[in-house]
């Protein structure tokens, strides 16, 4: 499998979108958007969808996209499809969606994608603005398909940060140590080097 470090960079580095946008700021109860890198027949896709919204932790806010069946595609196909799609389909999450990368999503996970996560550019000090501290980057992760909605709830709603879902899928699907990856951090908290 895959890890989601070589995933993420097959994707752009930074976001595509300006964080004082004022059209990114209101997406918190809109639907996330769902699609599938593996063959599903209609069952398959049934019971992934009822797997994201019945799960003891959903919203219930994820929806087929509306061409769910990726098979065989790349997950930057994927990434271009959704930015289409944000702009066709205003009940869309403009900064997250799912995807389901494995056949045995089950088991294997799926993939949750955030084109807003924060980036710390270095230490925090004696700055004007939020601007001058974080940056937003794309990020992916993986995550067991009953937790996919609601990590994208929780990010909306500020309860939860990307750097704890990702310590999380280090701990639970053997990612990656994300103070290490410069994705997220320019500066490992930790030692305070410069990450390569």
């Amino acid at each position: 499998m895959t890890s989601t470090t070589e995933l993420e960079g097959t994707l752009p580095f930074y976001s595509p979108d300006d964080p004082t946008d004022e059209r990114w700021r209101n997406s918190t109860f809109k639907n996330y958007a769902a699609y599938s890198m593996v063959p599903l027949h209609d069952e398959g896709r049934q019971e992934l969808l009822n797997h994201l919204n019945t799960g003891e932790m959903t919203t219930n806010h994820t929806r087929m996209a509306p061409q769910f069946d990726l098979a065989g595609r790349t997950l930057r196909d994927v990434y271009d499809y959704h930015l289409q799609v944000r702009e066709e389909h205003d009940n869309i999450h403009p900064h997250f969606f799912i995807v389901a990368d494995q056949e045995d999503w089950r088991t294997k996970g799926v993939l949750v994608v955030c084109l807003c996560v924060d980036r710390s550019k270095g230490e925090i000090g004696e700055r004007e603005s939020l601007e001058d501290v974080f940056e937003w980057v794309v990020g992916v992760m993986r995550c067991g398909v009953d937790m996919a909605d609601c990590i994208g709830a929780n990010l909306g709603i500020a309860n939860v940060d990307w750097t704890e879902y990702k310590e999380e899928e280090e701990e639970l699907w053997g990612g990656e140590d994300c103070y290490k990856n410069k994705r997220y951090f320019r500066i490992t908290p930790i030692t305070g080097e410069e990450n390569q």
